[in-house]
């Protein structure tokens, strides 16, 4: 018989040696704003291109494949990303009728497997 006594307490202790491992990290530096105004400036950087690609490069794709306006589309999956966003799930968003896709006139190209809840293309098992 296995004792998990240790995985419980290992699992409850982990974040605290985490922190104790950042801490002693952050306490040794020896210019910390320095570092926080290039970790700032990374941050940003992400965000941008994070911005660009979803804003710009996504829907130039989107549009040039299906002749279709990107954001009319986008703005279809409003509620079905809100709630993803909100419980945190991917198999607790099913995209099927009221929202998404199926709104936009895509039933034709898309199907909905009802077994693992995704968009696939069409003839999904």
């Amino acid at each position: 018989m296995v004792n998990h006594n240790s995985d419980f307490y290992g699992c409850r202790l982990a974040p605290l040696g985490v922190c104790s491992l950042v801490a002693s990290r952050i306490a040794g530096m020896d210019d910390i704003l320095g570092t926080l105004e290039k970790l700032v400036f990374y941050m940003l950087t992400v965000i941008c291109g994070l911005f660009i690609h979803s804003l710009i490069t996504l829907p130039l794709v989107f549009f040039v494949v299906t002749r279709k306006n990107p954001y009319s589309f986008m703005k279809g999956l409003r509620d079905a990303l809100m709630t993803a966003f909100g419980i945190a799930s991917r198999y607790d968003t099913e995209i099927t009728s009221p929202l998404g896709p199926m709104r936009e006139g895509f039933q034709g190209r898309w199907s909905v497997c009802n077994d693992f809840h995704l968009i696939s293309p069409p003839n999904c098992s």
